[in-house]
């Protein structure tokens, strides 16, 4: 693997299958200068629970970082923003090219979007979650 996106963490809980690990994200802009006079600055607590491969060797309080492959925050780039916007903008050029009025068109570009996410939340979830495993470095 080339390379990958670490977050320093914070071991607080560990199991015989599991550790998890909270950690804080930053936005890129949130370490500019101007950030607190701007609202686009994104700093959130996460919580990533991540499979415990070697035992008993972390404990609680530990300072790790938590890891994932450069290729797979692309494809949740992909599966959540631009595959979203492709299906709101087909049912939009769809039903306006058979002549529905724009309010339904949109309303209903809107609807094909929640139904896209509410397919991937139900139907999808495990195989995603399969998929996108934390590591812990």
């Amino acid at each position: 693997m080339a390379e990958s996106i670490a977050h320093p963490g914070k071991v607080t809980a560990v199991s015989a299958e599991t550790v998890t690990v909270s950690f804080t994200t930053r936005s890129a802009c949130a370490s500019c200068h101007a950030a607190s006079l701007c609202t686009m600055s994104d700093v959130k607590d996460k919580t990533a629970t991540v499979p415990n491969l070697y035992g008993s060797r972390y404990k609680v309080g530990d300072q790790v970082e938590v890891e994932l492959g450069s290729e797979l925050g692309l494809k949740a780039a992909l599966i959540a923003y631009a595959l979203p916007v492709l299906v709101l903008l087909g049912a939009v050029l769809i039903l306006s090219g058979l002549g529905v009025p724009e309010l339904w068109s949109g309303l209903a570009g809107i609807g094909a979007v929640a139904l896209y996410y509410l397919i991937l939340k139900c139907f999808f979830k495990g195989l995603l979650a399969k998929q996108y495993v934390f590591r812990l470095k």
